[in-house]
């Protein structure tokens, strides 16, 4: 299995809540390079994803861990 995480940065590295992941499995006819080709796109989607739910007010972080909301969140006054 090879993976991405997408995350809110914090002063410790990779420590940040997570906002996204995801994996897939290597299979025996995988290359290195089959691997990274899979692991950019992948890491692309990932991102995009957490990007496009931070953008459209979808996330709270609460006691450390973000929830993903199905609408977008009101604001604050």
């Amino acid at each position: 299995m090879v993976g991405c995480t997408a995350h809110f940065v914090t002063e410790d590295l990779d420590q940040g809540p997570i906002i996204s992941q995801n994996s897939f499995k290597v299979g025996q006819s995988d290359t290195i390079e089959t691997i990274k080709k899979k692991g950019q796109e992948l890491e692309a989607e990932t991102l995009f994803e957490a990007v496009k739910w931070y953008l459209e007010n979808r996330l709270e972080v609460y006691w450390g861990k973000v929830f993903v909301h199905d609408k977008p969140r009101g604001k604050s006054s």
